[in-house]
């Protein structure tokens, strides 16, 4: 499957701008999904985590009806995400949990999304992490959103 590179960057601008804290699913020409995108806003910078489908050939596979637990326990999704979010914000410390989702993403394959919200403020920003169940987190790329006139 090809996307053009002009296609990503625009679909990373409308998800950045205005989607920080959503889940976007990219899909082949035959309806299939392909990667997953997680769009955050942190003071200023707009940031995406992709989860592509070739990513989760190496997170093993949990179905809710088979067993209790999930493989990597929602604790332990935060505090990956914890480590993680070190990278991307200047005082970690200021931030709290918003959420922890575990979504599923493609037969058995689920990811934990860990969202982070600047403590007691109404602030829009967002940062999402992504957690795999093979206990890792998947890096945040910074997007430069400009608009053309």
């Amino acid at each position: 499957m090809k996307v053009s590179v002009q296609a990503m960057a625009i679909v990373a601008a409308v998800l950045l701008s205005s989607c920080a804290g959503t889940t976007v699913s990219i899909r082949d020409e035959q309806g299939r999904p392909v990667s997953w995108q997680f769009p955050s806003q942190v003071a200023g910078k707009s940031f995406l985590a992709s989860v592509p489908l070739a990513a989760l050939v190496d997170s093993p596979d949990w179905d809710p009806a088979d067993s209790i637990e999930p493989p990597v326990l929602a604790s332990e999704a935060v505090r990956i995400a914890w480590v993680e979010s070190r990278v991307y914000l200047a005082d970690p410390t200021a931030w709290e949990v918003a959420s922890v989702d575990l979504q599923h993403l493609d037969g058995r394959k689920w990811v934990y999304v860990v969202q982070w919200q600047p403590k007691g403020t109404e602030s829009s920003d967002r940062l999402q992490i992504p957690v795999l169940l093979s206990g890792h987190a998947l890096p945040l790329e910074e997007v430069k959103v400009t608009t053309e006139r």
